[in-house]
């Protein structure tokens, strides 16, 4: 990655709102599986940003033409083509409510 792209990296990490931080403790175990970078409606960008970095094409969610970060993630998310459900690897449900997902809608959009 180049000196600006690496600028462009750190920026958008700190700058564009997460919907689902896998620091937060409250975080769910078959999020993992159900991240932005694993769903059939997400477009990578071209070039280096693209291994972090993409756009919701999904016309059901939320974040529907936003730029995300490939680990986040929404209540919307259908499992890509040849990827794993991830039905036998989730270890089931937490004790702590799920962030709503929709409280932070002010994302510039690219489309």
């Amino acid at each position: 990655m180049t000196k600006k792209e690496q600028e462009i990296h750190a920026r958008w990490a700190n700058s564009i709102p997460s919907n689902r931080d896998t620091g937060d403790p409250c975080y769910r175990e078959e999020w993992y599986l159900e991240q932005c970078g694993n769903c059939r409606h997400w477009i990578s960008l071209e070039g280096p940003l693209g291994a972090d970095w993409g756009v919701c094409s999904n016309g059901d969610s939320t974040l529907d033409g936003h730029v995300m970060f490939e680990h986040d993630g929404c209540d919307s998310f259908e499992t890509a083509t040849g990827a794993s459900d991830g039905k036998d690897d989730v270890l089931g449900p937490t004790e702590c409510t799920p962030p709503r997902g929709d409280d932070h809608r002010s994302r510039n959009t690219i489309l």
